[in-house]
């Protein structure tokens, strides 16, 4: 791609940021509780050493609750479980919990947004015996984007978040209300 065009992107992307945010402090609204609920399509990849990679997929559902502070900013709590598909041939099942906040820097009301977080959790791989079971508390990155209000839509995102030894994948689908 052309310098010129990559920059001239680069130029209307910052300028459409820059109204994003001006108009949020011109907008006193959008400050108040939502509640989220969603749905996810996982997939995990744990290294097995000489082995190689192995992969498997699963399924989670998370329900939290947020605030949002500014008009660009919300704070959430969220509890997920997730789990593995039913008759799925993998090379491991992937199933726990997870109790976490997020931060999402946001457009005010619909548009894409950027989410930050860190989730306390615990988990089980297993197949035919258990591989691994372990708890801890790991770092989430994610994006999406809000179709509605800051109080009311629905949403899509993709986030990233490593169990210790799994690397995961989520593409999410839920409501906010």
């Amino acid at each position: 791609m052309n310098i010129a065009v990559i920059q001239t992107l680069r130029t209307w992307m910052v300028l459409a940021l820059l109204m994003g945010i001006s108009s949020a402090w011109a907008q006193p609204s959008g400050v108040g509780v939502y509640k989220t609920l969603s749905l996810k399509a996982g997939l995990y990849r744990m290294d097995q050493g000489d082995e190689g990679w192995h992969v498997s997929s699963g399924e989670a559902a998370s329900a939290g609750v947020g605030l949002s502070v500014l008009p660009i900013l919300s704070l959430e709590v969220v509890g997920n479980v997730w789990y593995p598909r039913e008759q799925d041939v993998h090379d491991f099942e992937f199933a726990g919990i997870s109790l976490g906040s997020n931060a999402l820097l946001h457009f005010p009301n619909e548009g894409p947004y950027v989410k930050f977080g860190r989730h306390c959790w615990s988990a089980n791989v297993f197949n035919a015996i258990n591989l691994w079971d372990g708890s801890g508390c790991s770092n989430t990155l994610g994006g999406g984007i809000l179709f509605g209000r800051w109080d009311s839509g629905y949403f899509f995102e993709a986030s990233r978040i490593r169990y210790r030894e799994v690397d995961s994948w989520f593409f999410t689908g839920g409501v906010r209300f």
